[in-house]
């Protein structure tokens, strides 16, 4: 706890954005409901020196149940707002590649950026992942 102390001390006078990606793989013993609480209270109010962003495949409450589990509210409850990330539309994901490459020489051709929509279902994770191997497949041709 004194440790945290200074560590607010020390990030008082900055402004801080922690991302917190995968946040399920997070889920170990030693990211306790303490250790969440100090992030909160690193990230809690209008001039708090951290302001938090986690990305996760499940829903808060089901990745940390333990503080369910002790009638405790859950350190994340009011400082994160859980937003549900929707499936991009066919059109969303040609502007995304188009936008991606406006600067490359090097271009998709319209059976690979049909390719890219079946197979990713929308999921921008996957759209992300699939244009990757993609354009990593022209560079190793190039």
């Amino acid at each position: 706890k004194n440790s945290g102390a200074r560590l607010a001390k020390e990030l008082r006078p900055k402004r801080l954005l922690l991302l917190i990606d995968e946040l399920e793989k997070m889920t170990w013993n030693g990211f306790t409901h303490d250790v969440r609480g100090q992030l909160r209270g690193l990230a809690e109010g209008r001039d708090a020196p951290l302001r938090l962003v986690m990305t996760a495949t499940k829903s808060l409450d089901l990745l940390f149940p333990d503080s369910a589990e002790s009638n405790m509210v859950s350190p994340f409850s009011g400082i994160c707002i859980e937003e549900q990330v929707q499936p991009w539309d066919e059109l969303t994901i040609r502007e995304f590649i188009t936008h991606r490459l406006s600067d490359k020489f090097i271009q998709f051709s319209e059976t690979e950026i049909k390719e890219i929509i079946k197979k990713s279902l929308g999921n921008p994770r996957q759209v992300v992942l699939l244009c990757y191997n993609c354009y990593g497949r022209y560079q190793r041709l190039g």
